[in-house]
């Protein structure tokens, strides 16, 4: 095994166990419904793991981050596109801001997802 699987592996388990219950969630429009007067849509979602930080001050002097915005750092099992998919944790709905992936010999370690209520 290489370095980068090693620590992948190991910032999986260390989510896994220490993370708390969210939703990746994602709505498609399948148009509208004449007879019904509505926009059909398709929500597909899935349960994820994550661990759910505030920012610090000096990060938060980022133009990109406001007060109120939130850290999710998630598995790796798989890739989703800030564009596609929103999060659900605690009870709110998020959208996804930005995402921040450390790689490490061509292998994605870990995702951090800026989400926004």
């Amino acid at each position: 095994m290489s370095f980068a699987s090693n620590m992948q592996r190991v910032a999986n388990n260390l989510i896994s166990k220490y993370g708390e219950d969210a939703t990746l969630f994602q709505k498609t429009n399948l148009g509208y419904n004449p007879e019904k007067g509505e926009n059909l849509e398709l929500e597909e979602d899935f349960k994820i793991n994550g661990k759910v930080s505030s920012y610090t001050k000096s990060e938060q002097l980022s133009p990109n981050v406001i007060v109120g915005d939130l850290k999710l750092t998630i598995r790796t099992d798989f890739d989703i596109n800030q564009q596609d998919w929103a999060v659900k944790y605690a009870g709110k709905e998020y959208k996804i801001v930005d995402i921040e992936k450390t790689i490490a010999q061509n292998r994605v370690i870990i995702q951090k997802l800026q989400i926004r209520a």
